[in-house]
C-alpha cells in the first residue's frame, strides 16, 4: 500500500516590496528546489505607509511569479498599524479593504479575495465590511475564529506553525510563517523544515485559494 497523498499549502505574512519584508530571494530557492511549488503571500499593500507600486521591479517579479502560478497574493491589512481592523466601523474597514485593492490594482497586481487581519486582529464591522465586498475567506486563529462565524466567507485556521514540527498525521497542511526575523517563524529559519517535509512526503502544493 502506498502513502497517503498529502496536499500543503505554504502561506507567509506580512510580505512587502521594501526591505527585509521582500522575501522573493526565498521563492526562488523554493521554485529552484520544486519548480511546482505554489506558495500564497499574505501582502501588506501600504506598509509604513509606502505603496507597493513605488516599487517596480519588485512588482514586474510579482506579476511574473503569478503568471508563473509560483505565488499568489491575498491582503494582509492596509498599513499593518496593530490591530487596525479590531476597531472600525463597517465603512471604515470597507474603505481600508478598497484603499488596498486599489493599491494592488495600480501595481497591476492579480490578487484573490482571501483576507488576513494584522495580528489576526479583527472585529465584527470588519466581518461584515469582508461579507459586503464578496470576500471569500477569512483567515484567522483559535482566539478570533468565533468572531468571524456565521458570513458568507470560509473561516480557514492554519495547521502548521512553521516553528514546530508539522503534524504528519494531517492529510492538509496549510503552513504558517513570515517574511522578516521578528518572528521565530521566519522564512529563513524556517525554509529546510518546510524542504524535510516536501522531500518525505511529497506533498500536492496548493495555494490558500485551492484549499477553501
Amino acid at each position: 500500500m502506498g502513502k497517503k497523498i498529502k496536499y500543503l499549502a505554504i502561506t507567509y505574512d506580512d510580505f512587502n516590496c521594501f526591505g527585509k519584508f521582500n522575501c522573493l530571494n526565498y521563492i526562488y530557492k523554493f521554485k529552484d528546489l520544486y519548480p511546482n511549488i505554489k506558495i500564497t503571500l499574505f501582502t501588506i499593500p501600504n506598509y509604513f505607509g509606502i505603496p507597493l507600486y513605488l516599487n517596480n521591479i519588485c512588482c514586474s517579479e510579482i506579476i511574473n511569479l503569478i503568471k508563473n502560478n509560483t505565488i499568489e497574493i491575498c491582503i494582509h491589512g492596509y498599513k499593518h498599524n496593530g490591530a487596525e481592523f479590531k476597531d472600525k466601523s463597517i465603512q471604515q474597514s470597507e474603505t481600508m479593504i478598497t484603499a488596498s485593492e486599489n493599491i494592488l490594482n495600480q501595481s497591476n497586481i492579480k490578487f484573490k479575495k482571501i483576507f488576513k487581519a494584522p495580528h489576526h486582529q479583527i472585529n465584527t464591522n470588519a466581518c461584515i465590511a469582508l461579507d459586503n465586498k464578496k470576500y471569500l475567506a477569512l483567515f484567522t486563529d483559535k482566539f478570533q475564529y468565533k468572531i468571524s462565524e456565521g458570513y458568507a466567507f470560509k473561516n480557514i485556521m492554519h495547521n502548521w506553525d512553521t516553528k514546530d514540527n508539522a503534524d504528519t498525521i494531517i492529510d492538509i497542511l496549510i503552513s504558517y510563517g513570515h517574511v522578516h526575523d521578528s518572528c521565530n517563524n521566519y522564512i529563513a529559519t524556517t525554509f529546510d523544515k518546510i524542504c524535510k517535509y516536501i522531500d518525505e512526503y511529497n506533498p500536492i502544493f496548493k495555494f490558500a485559494s485551492e484549499i477553501i
